[in-house]
């Protein structure tokens, strides 16, 4: 956020799974930041946590749909306090099912929440080539789909 002013604002995206534990840090720091909280079903949330091969650092509850459920119940009663603690508007729900069915129109409304200009291009993310370091490196390759909705029902006689 260096050299971030008002008339160059600084937009960071960090999608690490436990962020919203740093929700207070981040208000005490950047009070006028637009934070936003990405909401989806809980079974579609562990069954994509469940798949996915986490190095372990930080993520030892992965492995194990137990602790996946009780993580998960865990951060959403902590993004349910800062909702409660926090000015209105400072923490931002944003529905995935929302956001994959309708993509422009949730990312109209995230963006007006957030002061953020749209851009033509916006949905052609998929199209850029820069590198991608994180576990969803490869659907960012790809268009917004609704296919992830529900995709633990294949597997609930084994969840």
């Amino acid at each position: 956020l260096v050299g971030a002013s008002k008339d160059s604002p600084v937009h960071t995206v960090d999608k690490m799974l436990r962020n919203v534990m740093n929700i207070g840090f981040i208000y005490l720091m950047v009070p006028n930041a637009c934070v936003l909280h990405m909401v989806r079903d809980p079974m579609d949330v562990g069954f994509s946590n469940f798949r996915q091969p986490f190095e372990g650092r930080g993520t030892p509850w992965a492995w194990n749909l137990t602790d996946i459920a009780r993580e998960y119940s865990l951060l959403q009663q902590v993004a349910d306090h800062w909702r409660t603690v926090l000015p209105d508007g400072f923490v931002n729900d944003v529905h995935y099912e929302a956001l994959v069915a309708t993509p422009e129109t949730e990312l109209r409304r995230v963006l007006e929440i957030c002061g953020v200009p749209w851009e033509d291009g916006l949905l052609d993310f998929h199209k850029q080539e820069a590198v991608v370091h994180t576990s969803s490196a490869a659907s960012v390759r790809s268009p917004v789909t609704t296919d992830r909705i529900g995709g633990w029902r294949a597997y609930a006689q084994h969840l």
